[in-house]
């Protein structure tokens, strides 16, 4: 399921700060090819106590001036809280311009076990999940 929102940007410099930008994701939508592992993880991110994950950005700091670059590189600063327990990420964006508009785009390798859970481990420890999630953010302006 695919939304968007509006997200309103003022820019001090190198930083672009950002409003209103708390995402909800409904993990009943979560899907995949295995009902099994879908299901151990629905119960390992205790879905029915905390039926949402939730991704608030909070600003990107730029290392080129958007007007003297096409290329933007920089780092997005978000809060992800699974379960309850908020940790904060530094994700690295890159971005390209076209026209008025900037798309930044990044991705972030994080452990479930900074949350406090454990992966998984199935049939006396033969399959085990490696415990990663991958998140990533686009952003247009």
């Amino acid at each position: 399921m695919q939304k968007n929102f509006v997200i309103t940007t003022t820019q001090n410099q190198n930083r672009i700060l950002l409003s209103q930008t708390q995402l909800s994701i409904a993990v009943k939508y979560f899907t995949s090819g295995s009902k099994m592992a879908l299901r151990d993880l629905l119960n390992l991110i205790k879905y029915k106590t905390y039926p949402s994950i939730y991704v608030q950005l909070n600003h990107i700091d730029l290392k080129q001036n958007l007007e003297k670059s096409n290329l933007i590189k920089g780092n997005a600063y978000a809060n992800i809280t699974i379960t309850g327990v908020t940790e904060k990420y530094c994700f690295s964006v890159s971005s390209d311009r076209d026209g008025g508009h900037y798309f930044l785009n990044g991705r972030k390798n994080i452990s479930i076990r900074n949350f406090g859970l454990d992966p998984p481990v199935e049939m006396m420890g033969l399959i085990k999940v490696n415990g990663l999630i991958w998140i990533s953010i686009l952003f247009v302006k």
